[in-house]
């Protein structure tokens, strides 16, 4: 079984007029399909935006396979 981190990248909700964050769907879609094969975890940087949090986490986990998932409006901000 490969260990997988599926990431919802930080969406900058600052800039917009709703500070609203939502469940990451897709990646929640994608990890229920695997994880009868697969050790999955989502990891949603909206919710704990440090970058040495997410390190740490990155590292203690260790995964095999890392997805993510970004919208248009979100795509310059997680490259």
């Amino acid at each position: 079984m490969a260990r997988v981190l599926l990431i919802q990248p930080n969406e900058n909700i600052k800039s917009q007029k709703k500070q609203t964050v939502f469940t990451p769907l897709s990646l929640v879609y994608l990890g229920t399909a695997i994880e009868d094969k697969h050790i999955v975890k989502i990891y949603d940087r909206n919710i704990n935006k440090f970058n040495e949090d997410f390190l740490k986490f990155f590292k203690d986990y260790n995964p095999d396979i890392v997805g993510f998932t970004s919208g248009a409006s979100t795509m310059l901000f997680d490259l």
